[in-house]
């Protein structure tokens, strides 16, 4: 049985959650909402505090940042809700069922769960043929 991420298990969950329908922008919201306001705020609070100290250039650049990444954000979800019809036809339901059924409840040592995650994960993978 293959031992699924929680990045994986998430995907998998995600893809059926949206089976019979496709992602929508209110799913999207509902989903990064909140982060998309806390980038807003964060965004407000650097550009004052740039103003403030009379460094408006820096300020337009983290305008542009900011609204860099939220439309970023925009472009991802508008792909993906043109893509979602081909990506529906071609899964295997019953297969991705039997994954999400397999991955559950594994606390096995070694398991998905119990790996080291971030630059240690970074460092494997780029030493990794998948990286050569």
């Amino acid at each position: 049985m293959i031992q699924l991420t929680r990045s994986q298990i998430r995907l998998l969950r995600y893809y059926l959650d949206h089976r019979n329908q496709p992602p929508t922008v209110v799913d999207f919201l509902r989903k990064f909402g909140l982060v998309l306001l806390l980038w807003v705020a964060f965004a407000a609070a650097s550009c004052w505090y740039c103003f403030s100290k009379g460094m408006p250039e820096f300020a337009y650049v983290l305008i542009g940042l900011f609204a860099g990444a939220i439309l970023r954000e925009i472009r991802q979800l508008i792909w993906t809700m043109q893509v979602w019809p081909a990506a529906v036809a071609i899964t295997d339901w019953r297969r991705v069922e039997e994954l999400l059924a397999g991955s559950t409840g594994n606390a096995e040592p070694g398991a998905a769960a119990d790996r080291p995650r971030g630059f240690a994960t970074l460092g494997r993978f780029f030493a990794s043929k998948r990286c050569a």
